[in-house]
């Protein structure tokens, strides 16, 4: 089943759940990849910056979101594709939405450290959250590289594509994970780029 929407809308992400918890009673693993990198500063229809709303806003309500439905599996997982503990601890937040000096690699290693957070407070949730609260960087992968670039971000990414792992390489830890996942509630794992 493919529901397609756009995560960076608080009212998306709650069509989403519902319709998920409409259709399956039970979730095992819940995947959250959704990123985009914008070189400029975009504020959402419902007036939030895009990449605190995409980045992080929506993971934080597909996780707590799906609690129910999640609670009914096995072995539940929340897989949190991020950066686990990667770039300057500094969290902007007295301006979260970077209105004042906004920078795209700024607000993606804050959407990291935010994202950080969120895994700490989930795996707090003790026994109202069974889920494994995973966070997990799979090193850097071929994928599309989706944003809006300026110049000079253009071609860093250029030379990240070209020096990035094809998929083949990144999803079996992921898969390895999901299949067994961590006792603990909270886990942060870098993958090897030898691997």
């Amino acid at each position: 089943m493919f529901i397609e929407a756009d995560l960076s809308l608080i009212s998306e992400n709650w069509r989403v759940i519902a319709e998920i918890e409409d259709r399956f009673p039970v979730v095992d693993v819940l995947a959250l990849c959704a990123r985009y990198f914008r070189s400029h500063r975009m504020v959402t229809s419902e007036g939030i910056e895009h990449n605190v709303a995409l980045y992080y806003l929506g993971r934080y309500l597909l996780g707590y979101g799906l609690v129910d439905v999640m609670n009914k599996a096995g072995t539940p997982v929340v897989m949190n594709i991020a950066g686990p503990g990667v770039g300057a601890p500094g969290i902007h937040w007295n301006d979260l939405g970077l209105e004042r000096g906004y920078d795209g690699w700024t607000a993606m290693l804050q959407g990291g450290r935010l994202n950080d957070l969120l895994g700490v407070s989930f795996a707090e949730g003790g026994s109202t959250r069974r889920a494994r609260y995973v966070l997990l960087f799979p090193g850097g992968t071929r994928t599309g590289f989706a944003g809006e670039f300026d110049a000079a971000t253009a071609a860093h990414v250029d030379r990240m594509k070209r020096a990035a792992r094809p998929v083949e390489f990144t999803v079996p830890p992921i898969l390895e994970i999901i299949d067994a996942p961590p006792r603990q509630p909270l886990s942060a794992v870098v993958c090897d780029a030898d691997r």
